[in-house]
């Protein structure tokens, strides 16, 4: 997804910086309190500092309740009572509205999460509750709200270019302090270790699948979810097992129920053979769009940038790039702020240059196949 990107042979780290084209003597300017986020180009100069993607002080706080981590395990219970449990432990209202009231009766469960956030667990308990529209959750000035009518909230313009600048730079330092949540093939390999480390002996006589799936979740010590659209209670299970490994004894219910398995994120997930086999082929279409997305993000760190970067704020070489490269750079708030001036890069240039000179000032140029991002290192 983002420019981990490649030189003509292998992958290259875009760690540029626009800011880092910048003499380091100047001071950021202080910023000025917005009460509406802005409808401005964050490409134009303005006279001020008052950041155009500013979100409301209300979307802001429950923003950081969404990507606060949870540890909590939820056993067989309704939803209204997951999401109250969850408000209590989180401090934040999380209520259904009248369109989801009826399902929130729906029994839901969640294995043991250690360091989840609080939106991934709700998606967790949400897609967990059959039919459509599909539930979903939206933040309001009241608190969370689980829908099934999104489209009546809203949500603030800018939400989506702040939520993905300052993933970026909060993935970009966890990464380098190795301190961050595993990658998804590390959760996947985790997963499969311990599916083969763990040896099962037991006995199942037409015992329902959820039943067993709750066994291998308390012994292998996984998370294992069940498609909500199965029916899964009416699903048996008779099999005998004497210390045969987990992943076979796994893949022997599958095998005999007609159904597979895949992994999201950190979970295990058990749904009907035909869905495997669709997530499967759109895994292989995604793959085919990434090599698409990195041949655009190649094509980008490649092209000469003829127009000069002398003199100009981190603000106003935003508008040439994006003038220059064809594609929208977005500014995170401390790159909108910057005051000083480039110096000292020659013309023409291109991406690579820029982030390969001047990348220890402060900001990191993150280059995808349809924008440009710049973020605070570790901010």
């Amino acid at each position: 997804m983002i420019a981990d990107l490649l030189s003509s042979s292998s992958r290259i780290l875009v760690l540029s910086s626009i800011a880092a084209l910048c003499s380091c003597d100047a001071e950021s300017a202080s910023p000025t309190p917005a009460e509406e986020p802005a409808a401005k180009s964050q490409g134009e100069t303005v006279d001020d500092d008052t950041y155009p993607l500013e979100l409301p002080d209300w979307y802001e706080k429950l923003w950081m309740k969404l990507d606060a981590p949870v540890d909590i395990a939820i056993p067989e219970v309704s939803l209204a009572e997951a999401l109250g449990t969850l408000e209590a432990l989180m401090q934040v209202p999380i209520r259904a509205d009248e369109s989801a009231k009826a399902a929130t009766s729906t029994r839901v469960e969640m294995a043991r999460v250690v360091g989840l956030p609080l939106e991934r667990v709700l998606n967790l308990l949400v897609i967990q509750v059959p039919n459509q529209p599909r539930m979903e959750f939206r933040p309001t000035p009241e608190g969370i709200v689980v829908t099934r009518e999104p489209n009546n909230y809203p949500q603030p313009e800018a939400a989506p270019i702040c939520k993905k600048l300052k993933r970026l730079r909060d993935t970009r330092a966890k990464t380098e302090s190795k301190s961050g949540k595993p990658s998804v093939s590390e959760s996947i390999r985790r997963i499969e270790n311990r599916l083969q480390a763990t040896r099962l002996t037991a006995t199942f006589t037409d015992e329902p699948i959820t039943e067993v799936i709750k066994y291998l979740r308390d012994v292998v010590r996984i998370n294992v979810g069940i498609d909500p659209e199965l029916d899964a209670r009416a699903i048996t299970v008779s099999i005998t097992t004497k210390d045969e490994p987990a992943n076979e004894v796994l893949d022997r219910i599958l095998e005999t129920t007609g159904l597979g398995r895949i992994h999201r994120g950190q979970i295990l997930f058990i749904l009907d053979k035909d869905k495997e086999k669709d997530h499967r082929l759109e895994k292989g279409k995604r793959m085919l769009r990434r090599r698409e997305r990195l041949r655009k993000i190649e094509a980008l760190l490649q092209k000469k940038l003829e127009p000069s970067f002398e003199g100009k704020t981190t603000r106003e070489a935003s508008a040439v790039l994006r003038e220059a490269l064809g594609v929208p750079v977005h500014l995170g708030p401390e790159a909108w702020r910057s005051k000083a001036r480039i110096v000292d890069l020659s013309s023409p240039t291109d991406l690579l240059e820029i982030g390969q000179i001047l990348e220890s000032r402060g900001l990191r140029m993150i280059v995808e196949e349809d924008a440009v991002y710049v973020v605070a290192i570790g901010g």
